[in-house]
């Protein structure tokens, strides 16, 4: 009896789909023999529903601009928040909201929007 569910994050839409119809997305034996022959509590996603690291989102500003934060790390103070993310679930069911871009690729359109907007300045 399988009981533990298995979440695979993706970004590919395809993939998503691919993995839901248990059909591996890459080619490999042993994933794609898995994958068919076993019983699984499996799903593949795009909806994580938990925040992001702090450090996953500088690194992925970092990615986007292609240069390195210069960061200084300091203790943390009273009013900083230890973790703050949103559910939406309410929003989903309440008005059919789906999210539909990741992080990293809204950092990217949100870099390649700064940086057209500052050669036209």
């Amino acid at each position: 009896m399988v009981t533990n569910e298995v979440v695979a994050l993706y970004i590919v839409p395809e993939k998503i789909e691919m993995l839901n119809r248990k059909v591996s997305p890459i080619v490999d034996v042993e994933i794609e023999d898995y994958l068919t022959h076993k019983p699984l509590n499996f799903r593949a996603t795009r909806d994580t529903n938990q925040p992001d690291e702090l450090m996953t989102f500088i690194k992925t500003i970092e990615d986007a601009i292609d240069q390195a934060a210069k960061k200084n790390f300091l203790p943390m103070h009273p009013g900083d928040v230890v973790t703050t993310y949103a559910n939406i679930d309410a929003l989903k069911r309440d008005v059919g909201f789906e999210l539909k871009t990741d992080l990293a690729v809204g950092i990217g359109n949100w870099a390649a929007w700064y940086r057209n907007y500052n050669q036209k300045s």
